[in-house]
């Protein structure tokens, strides 16, 4: 079980920021959770209260003190927005760890929001090093039961960029990766979790792929099953696994690669609520589907979730009967780009035809409002 805090470069580089200042600096986080608060949990940051100056006590470069009216507003928002208030401080050019005051501090704190939140979450998120170099402790409860360790800070802008608190050494198999890396970098790529939608000719590839660079987590995503002419372009696929769900055949080829990423195989459509959520803890998605429908729900999850979208997509013209051109083209959608329908990458009106039934689409056909 690991714990994702994300962040929007915007809010990032604020917080950061204060790590430039000689003394400790407080504010109160407001998280949006993807799902519940059990297994595997991703926090989206949605805004940052910042502490009044007339509410710090006490603030030099090692210690702050600040009275209720610092914390207690913010977590009356967290309660009506229904996120997560997560206390923030910083250790300007100290370590990031909590001490017995932060601690002490915490559990006040989560009494408080035991009682007055209808969730009764709670974090504390402690900022150290220096704005160039930050370092990050981060921990969270619900009712107080236990507290949880978060393990990785998710920062999406005009890139990705990856805090991790803990990595496993990489693998000697991996040599050639950390020469060109360096170890922190491929222990950040056994820290990085990928969705790949669609296990066709391009999604089984990349998935192939991922999986032989380092990447910890993959979880692929498609909705059929293999057909004996698409064992021509499959990674990793047979005659033997035709009629055989796409994903289980990615996810079975892949781990017998033998480098211990996590794969999880998911057989529905992006369509589908329950399969959107399958990468609700994604950092990085690879689009790799045929269609606009499912594009138009990808284009939304740089922004819903705070995730980087790279969206593929290859086109085979042909003329009398004869492959004329191939097209291939790579997209890049972030919190703060355009996203594919202003990219002129999706069709609405494609994508709305797409989603209708075999029924709908037919009858609409027979009256003359689709393209056969």
């Amino acid at each position: 079980m690991t714990a994702t805090l994300a962040f929007t470069q915007a809010a990032w580089d604020g917080l950061r920021a204060t790590l430039d200042a000689d003394v400790e600096t407080a504010c109160v986080l407001l998280a949006r959770s993807v799902g519940d608060l059990t297994g595997d949990i991703t926090l989206l940051v949605r805004d940052i209260v910042t502490v009044p100056h007339a509410a710090y006590e006490i603030r030099t470069g090692d210690h702050l003190s600040i009275t209720s009216s610092g914390w207690l507003p913010a977590f009356a928002r967290a309660d009506a927005e229904e996120c997560v208030p997560l206390f923030m401080h910083t250790h300007p050019g100290s370590r990031a760890e909590h001490s017995a005051l932060d601690l002490a501090l915490d559990d006040a704190l989560a009494r408080v929001a035991d009682v007055r939140l209808a969730r009764g979450a709670y974090g504390s998120f402690v900022l150290g090093g220096s704005s160039d170099k930050p370092t990050f402790a981060g921990r969270l409860t619900a009712r107080g039961d236990h507290w949880t360790s978060l393990d990785r800070v998710r920062v999406v802008g005009h890139r990705l960029t990856l805090y991790a608190r803990d990595g496993v050494a990489p693998l000697p198999v991996f040599d050639r990766q950390v020469r060109a890396f360096g170890d922190e970098g491929q222990k950040l790529l056994g820290q990085l979790r990928v969705g790949v939608v669609g296990a066709g000719g391009t999604g089984s590839a990349a998935v192939e792929q991922l999986v032989r660079l380092g990447v910890g987590s993959v979880v692929v995503v498609d909705p059929q099953t293999l057909a004996d002419t698409n064992v021509t372009r499959v990674y990793g696929s047979t005659l033997a696994d035709v009629s055989r769900p796409k994903v289980d055949i990615a996810a079975e080829h892949t781990a017998s690669i033998g480098l211990d990423a996590s794969i999880v195989a998911v057989q529905g459509s992006i369509l589908h609520q329950e399969t959107i959520m399958a990468l609700r803890h994604c950092d990085v998605v690879l689009g790799c589907t045929d269609d606009h429908a499912g594009r138009l729900v990808l284009t939304r999850l740089p922004q819903a979730l705070l995730q980087l979208l790279i969206d593929c997509g290859v086109v085979l013209d042909s003329r009398a009967g004869s492959l004329f051109d191939i097209f291939a083209r790579v997209s890049v959608v972030t919190p703060t780009t355009a996203c594919l329908v202003c990219m002129g990458d999706v069709d609405p009106d494609k994508a709305r035809l797409e989603a209708l039934s075999d029924e709908e689409r037919q009858s609409l056909i027979r009256q003359g409002y689709a393209p056969e």
